[in-house]
C-alpha cells in the first residue's frame, strides 16, 4: 500500500526543469493567489521532515483552490455577483471553489465582468482584482436599495402589493399650471405595479 505523502512520479516530472509540465491555467491561478512553484518537487526520503522539505506536487492543485477560497476578493466579488442575482457565481457561493477548474472558470467569470464594467481586457493586478470587488458590492447595494424601496416604502406607505387593490390617483395639474400637459389623470396600480390611465 503506498503511503500518503508518496511522491508520483508523473507528478513529480510536472514540475521539473522551468516548471514545463505545468499547464498555462495552472501557472496564472499559482501567480494570482501567490503560490510558489519552487516549493513543489521531490524531496529525497531522508530529508522530508527537513524545514526546506518540498511539498508534494499533488497537493497544488487543491493548495491553488484553498488560497482562492482564502482570498478577500475572490469570496466577496464571488458573493456580491451572486447576491446580484449571476448565476455561476450563486453556484461558488454555495459550494465554494473545489478544484482548479473551478477557480479557473471563476477568474474567467471576473475577466469578463472586468472588461463588462468598462475596464481593458487585462486582468491581473491587485487594483483590478479589488477594484472590481468594489464595483460588484456597489452594484449589489443599489440593487438592495432598490428592493428595500419597493417592498418597504411602498408597502408601508400605499398598503402591501400583493393583497392589495389599491390605486393611487395622481391629481390632474390647474389650469393655470403651466407644465399641465393634457390634465390627463394617471393611477398607479399597486397590485400589478403597473401606470394606467
Amino acid at each position: 500500500m503506498a503511503k500518503k505523502d508518496e511522491q508520483s512520479f508523473e507528478d513529480l516530472v510536472r514540475f521539473g526543469n522551468l516548471h514545463i509540465g505545468l499547464k498555462n491555467k495552472e501557472k496564472k491561478a499559482a501567480e494570482r493567489y501567490g503560490i510558489n512553484l519552487d516549493s513543489y518537487g521531490f524531496t529525497r526520503p531522508d530529508r522530508m521532515n527537513s524545514p526546506h522539505a518540498k511539498r508534494n506536487p499533488k497537493y497544488f492543485q487543491s493548495d491553488i483552490a484553498a488560497a482562492a477560497n482564502a482570498d478577500y476578493d475572490t469570496r466577496r466579488s464571488i458573493e456580491a455577483a451572486a447576491l446580484s442575482g449571476n448565476k455561476k457565481a450563486e453556484k461558488y457561493a454555495k459550494s465554494g471553489l473545489n478544484n482548479l477548474e473551478d477557480v479557473t472558470k471563476a477568474n474567467n467569470m471576473f475577466r469578463g465582468m472586468h472588461e463588462r464594467y468598462g475596464n481593458d481586457g487585462k486582468f491581473n493586478s491587485q487594483s483590478d482584482y479589488s477594484g472590481l470587488t468594489y464595483d460588484l458590492v456597489k452594484n449589489d447595494r443599489k440593487q438592495i436599495k432598490a428592493k428595500d424601496f419597493k417592498d418597504n416604502y411602498i408597502s408601508k406607505n400605499f398598503g402591501s402589493r400583493e393583497n392589495s387593490n389599491t390605486e393611487l390617483e395622481i391629481p390632474t395639474a390647474t389650469s393655470d399650471d403651466a407644465t399641465a400637459g393634457d390634465n390627463s389623470k394617471y393611477k398607479l396600480n399597486l397590485k400589478n405595479n403597473k401606470y394606467g390611465a
